[in-house]
Protein backbone atom coordinates (compact mmCIF):
# COMPACT_ATOMS: atom_id res chain seq x y z
CA UNK A 1 0.00 0.00 0.00
CA UNK A 2 1.69 3.58 -0.88
CA UNK A 3 1.66 5.69 1.92
CA UNK A 4 -0.59 9.29 1.51
CA UNK A 5 2.73 10.59 3.08
CA UNK A 6 4.74 10.40 0.12
CA UNK A 7 2.36 12.33 -1.96
CA UNK A 8 1.52 14.79 0.30
CA UNK A 9 5.26 15.84 0.96
CA UNK A 10 6.00 16.60 -2.57
CA UNK A 11 3.73 19.61 -2.35
CA UNK A 12 6.55 20.99 0.74
CA UNK A 13 9.52 19.97 -1.23
CA UNK A 14 9.65 24.14 -2.90
CA UNK A 15 9.97 24.96 1.04
CA UNK A 16 13.75 23.86 0.98
CA UNK A 17 15.46 26.54 -0.89
CA UNK A 18 18.22 24.83 -0.84
CA UNK A 19 16.77 21.87 -2.54
CA UNK A 20 17.33 20.80 -6.19
CA UNK A 21 16.23 18.22 -8.28
CA UNK A 22 17.34 14.77 -7.07
CA UNK A 23 18.42 16.12 -4.04
CA UNK A 24 17.59 13.81 -1.29
CA UNK A 25 18.18 15.78 2.39
CA UNK A 26 15.37 18.16 2.49
CA UNK A 27 15.64 19.27 5.83
CA UNK A 28 17.75 18.46 9.24
CA UNK A 29 21.29 16.86 9.33
CA UNK A 30 21.14 13.62 6.98
CA UNK A 31 24.71 13.10 8.32
CA UNK A 32 25.06 12.81 11.83
CA UNK A 33 21.89 13.56 14.06
CA UNK A 34 18.40 13.99 12.35
CA UNK A 35 17.57 14.55 9.21
CA UNK A 36 14.19 14.10 6.37
CA UNK A 37 15.36 12.94 2.55
CA UNK A 38 13.11 12.44 0.17
CA UNK A 39 14.51 11.79 -3.65
CA UNK A 40 11.97 13.24 -6.04
CA UNK A 41 13.78 10.80 -8.53
CA UNK A 42 13.91 7.46 -6.91
CA UNK A 43 10.70 8.29 -4.64
CA UNK A 44 12.86 7.15 -1.48
CA UNK A 45 11.66 8.47 1.75
CA UNK A 46 13.41 8.22 4.99
CA UNK A 47 12.99 10.21 8.50
CA UNK A 48 14.77 9.77 11.22
CA UNK A 49 18.37 9.78 12.86
CA UNK A 50 22.07 9.10 10.61
CA UNK A 51 25.50 8.68 11.51
CA UNK A 52 28.34 8.89 9.19
CA UNK A 53 25.28 10.18 6.46
CA UNK A 54 23.84 6.14 6.67
CA UNK A 55 20.68 5.57 8.88
CA UNK A 56 21.71 4.79 12.38
CA UNK A 57 18.82 5.03 15.18
CA UNK A 58 15.21 5.38 15.02
CA UNK A 59 13.98 5.97 11.65
CA UNK A 60 11.07 5.24 9.01
CA UNK A 61 11.96 4.64 5.41
CA UNK A 62 10.07 3.90 2.45
CA UNK A 63 10.85 2.54 -0.49
CA UNK A 64 9.86 3.65 -3.75
CA UNK A 65 7.70 0.58 -4.33
CA UNK A 66 5.90 1.99 -0.81
CA UNK A 67 7.19 -0.87 1.51
CA UNK A 68 7.74 0.39 4.69
CA UNK A 69 9.81 -0.36 7.81
CA UNK A 70 9.85 1.61 11.30
CA UNK A 71 13.08 -0.20 12.89
CA UNK A 72 15.88 1.07 14.91
CA UNK A 73 18.47 0.88 11.91
CA UNK A 74 22.17 -0.22 11.69
CA UNK A 75 24.36 0.60 9.23
CA UNK A 76 22.00 1.62 7.01
CA UNK A 77 19.41 -1.83 7.33
CA UNK A 78 16.44 -2.58 9.86
CA UNK A 79 18.02 -4.35 13.19
CA UNK A 80 16.12 -5.72 16.35
CA UNK A 81 12.49 -5.59 16.76
CA UNK A 82 10.75 -3.81 13.29
CA UNK A 83 7.14 -2.62 12.31
CA UNK A 84 7.11 -2.91 8.32
CA UNK A 85 4.56 -3.92 5.76
CA UNK A 86 5.65 -5.26 2.32
CA UNK A 87 2.27 -4.74 0.98
CA UNK A 88 0.18 -7.29 2.76
CA UNK A 89 -0.54 -5.62 5.86
CA UNK A 90 1.16 -4.70 8.85
CA UNK A 91 3.60 -7.35 10.57
CA UNK A 92 6.00 -7.16 13.41
CA UNK A 93 9.04 -9.17 14.06
CA UNK A 94 13.00 -9.04 14.20
CA UNK A 95 15.23 -8.38 11.69
CA UNK A 96 19.31 -9.40 11.28
CA UNK A 97 20.93 -6.87 9.51
CA UNK A 98 17.77 -6.67 7.34
CA UNK A 99 17.11 -10.45 7.27
CA UNK A 100 14.36 -11.52 9.34
CA UNK A 101 14.24 -14.09 11.86
CA UNK A 102 12.37 -15.97 14.10
CA UNK A 103 8.83 -15.16 14.74
CA UNK A 104 6.94 -12.72 12.75
CA UNK A 105 3.14 -11.20 13.27
CA UNK A 106 1.20 -10.38 10.36
CA UNK A 107 -2.47 -8.58 11.75
CA UNK A 108 -5.17 -8.96 9.77
CA UNK A 109 -8.66 -8.46 11.32
CA UNK A 110 -12.19 -9.08 9.83
CA UNK A 111 -15.43 -7.60 11.40
CA UNK A 112 -16.57 -10.20 13.69
CA UNK A 113 -12.78 -12.02 14.37
CA UNK A 114 -9.64 -11.49 15.11
CA UNK A 115 -6.91 -12.91 12.63
CA UNK A 116 -3.58 -12.92 13.05
CA UNK A 117 -0.84 -15.15 10.93
CA UNK A 118 2.45 -16.01 12.54
CA UNK A 119 5.49 -16.53 10.30
CA UNK A 120 8.75 -18.20 11.10
CA UNK A 121 11.74 -17.20 9.62
CA UNK A 122 15.27 -18.83 9.02
CA UNK A 123 17.62 -16.13 7.73
CA UNK A 124 15.15 -14.22 5.64
CA UNK A 125 13.40 -17.08 4.46
CA UNK A 126 9.93 -18.29 5.26
CA UNK A 127 10.04 -21.30 6.43
CA UNK A 128 6.50 -22.07 8.18
CA UNK A 129 3.35 -19.92 8.79
CA UNK A 130 0.06 -20.63 10.77
CA UNK A 131 -3.02 -18.92 10.35
CA UNK A 132 -4.78 -18.29 14.21
CA UNK A 133 -8.67 -16.95 14.02
CA UNK A 134 -10.46 -15.49 17.44
CA UNK A 135 -13.49 -15.03 18.11
CA UNK A 136 -14.27 -11.50 19.45
CA UNK A 137 -17.02 -11.88 22.14
CA UNK A 138 -15.86 -15.65 23.44
CA UNK A 139 -15.80 -15.83 27.01
CA UNK A 140 -12.63 -17.37 26.68
CA UNK A 141 -9.69 -15.08 27.01
CA UNK A 142 -7.46 -16.60 24.90
CA UNK A 143 -8.88 -16.35 21.38
CA UNK A 144 -6.59 -18.43 19.22
CA UNK A 145 -3.35 -20.13 20.20
CA UNK A 146 -1.86 -20.53 23.82
CA UNK A 147 -1.36 -17.71 25.68
CA UNK A 148 0.65 -19.43 28.57
CA UNK A 149 4.09 -20.60 26.08
CA UNK A 150 3.77 -19.95 22.33
CA UNK A 151 2.01 -17.93 19.96
CA UNK A 152 -1.42 -16.55 21.52
CA UNK A 153 -4.45 -13.79 20.92
CA UNK A 154 -5.41 -12.99 24.52
CA UNK A 155 -8.17 -10.45 25.60
CA UNK A 156 -7.96 -8.77 28.89
CA UNK A 157 -10.66 -6.51 30.03
CA UNK A 158 -9.74 -3.32 27.16
CA UNK A 159 -6.74 -4.65 26.33
CA UNK A 160 -5.81 -7.17 23.54
CA UNK A 161 -2.03 -9.11 23.40
CA UNK A 162 -0.99 -10.99 20.39
CA UNK A 163 2.01 -12.48 19.95
CA UNK A 164 4.69 -14.70 21.54
CA UNK A 165 4.00 -15.64 25.23
CA UNK A 166 6.55 -17.57 27.65
CA UNK A 167 5.29 -18.76 31.20
CA UNK A 168 2.26 -16.30 30.97
CA UNK A 169 4.47 -13.66 30.12
CA UNK A 170 4.15 -11.48 26.89
CA UNK A 171 7.11 -11.46 24.95
CA UNK A 172 6.60 -10.33 21.83
CA UNK A 173 4.02 -8.86 19.52
CA UNK A 174 0.97 -6.24 19.52
CA UNK A 175 -0.76 -4.99 22.63
CA UNK A 176 -4.08 -3.06 21.28
CA UNK A 177 -5.38 -0.49 24.09
CA UNK A 178 -8.96 -1.18 23.09
CA UNK A 179 -10.71 1.73 25.12
CA UNK A 180 -8.00 4.08 23.68
CA UNK A 181 -7.51 3.93 20.21
CA UNK A 182 -3.66 2.62 20.44
CA UNK A 183 -1.68 -0.21 19.08
CA UNK A 184 1.80 -0.91 20.65
CA UNK A 185 4.14 -3.35 19.09
CA UNK A 186 7.07 -4.36 21.28
CA UNK A 187 9.53 -6.94 22.35
CA UNK A 188 10.19 -6.01 26.11
CA UNK A 189 13.74 -7.45 27.62
CA UNK A 190 13.80 -10.34 29.62
CA UNK A 191 13.67 -10.21 33.29
CA UNK A 192 17.42 -9.91 34.07
CA UNK A 193 17.71 -6.89 31.22
CA UNK A 194 14.30 -4.90 32.64
CA UNK A 195 16.73 -1.76 32.82
CA UNK A 196 17.73 -1.86 29.21
CA UNK A 197 16.11 0.33 26.89
CA UNK A 198 13.93 -1.18 24.15
CA UNK A 199 12.24 -0.25 20.65
CA UNK A 200 8.46 0.50 20.80
CA UNK A 201 6.10 1.61 17.88
CA UNK A 202 2.25 3.03 18.38
CA UNK A 203 -0.34 3.85 16.59
CA UNK A 204 -2.90 6.00 17.60
CA UNK A 205 -5.95 7.17 15.91
CA UNK A 206 -7.11 10.41 16.31
CA UNK A 207 -9.56 13.08 15.64
CA UNK A 208 -6.70 15.22 12.87
CA UNK A 209 -5.53 11.24 11.37
CA UNK A 210 -3.67 8.25 12.35
CA UNK A 211 -0.39 9.26 14.33
CA UNK A 212 2.38 6.58 14.34
CA UNK A 213 5.65 6.79 16.44
CA UNK A 214 8.60 4.90 17.27
CA UNK A 215 11.03 5.31 19.59
CA UNK A 216 13.36 4.05 22.45
CA UNK A 217 11.74 3.67 25.69
CA UNK A 218 12.91 2.23 29.26
CA UNK A 219 9.59 0.93 30.91
CA UNK A 220 6.79 2.65 30.11
CA UNK A 221 8.54 5.95 29.65
CA UNK A 222 10.30 7.14 26.39
CA UNK A 223 14.15 6.97 26.77
CA UNK A 224 16.27 8.04 23.55
CA UNK A 225 15.26 8.90 20.23
CA UNK A 226 11.74 8.94 19.06
CA UNK A 227 9.96 10.12 15.39
CA UNK A 228 6.36 10.57 14.90
CA UNK A 229 4.58 10.91 11.20
CA UNK A 230 0.89 12.09 10.85
CA UNK A 231 0.24 11.16 7.07
CA UNK A 232 -3.19 13.70 7.20
CA UNK A 233 -1.51 16.56 8.77
CA UNK A 234 1.72 16.23 6.93
CA UNK A 235 3.34 16.45 10.32
CA UNK A 236 6.47 14.10 10.77
CA UNK A 237 8.74 14.85 14.47
CA UNK A 238 11.57 14.01 16.26
CA UNK A 239 12.76 14.56 19.54
CA UNK A 240 15.27 13.01 22.25
CA UNK A 241 13.67 12.13 25.37
CA UNK A 242 15.48 11.28 28.85
CA UNK A 243 13.06 9.24 31.43
CA UNK A 244 9.91 10.05 29.97
CA UNK A 245 10.40 13.86 29.20
CA UNK A 246 11.83 15.75 25.66
CA UNK A 247 15.32 17.04 26.03
CA UNK A 248 15.45 18.23 22.40
CA UNK A 249 12.91 18.64 19.85
CA UNK A 250 14.16 18.48 16.21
Amino acid sequence: MIRIVLITFLSLLSLFAKAQEGDSCQAGDCKNGYGYSFNVNSKDMYHGFYKDAVFEGIGYHQLPGGNWYFSNFKSGMPNGFTVYNEGEGTVCGVFENNQKIGPHIKILNSADKVERELLIYTKGQLTASKLFVGEANTENPCLAGNCDTGFGILKSDDTLMSGIFKDGLFVQGEVQLLAYNVSEYYKPPTLDQSLEPYFKYFKRLTPNGVEEAAHMTRGSRADGQFILINASTNALKAALFEDGEPVKIF
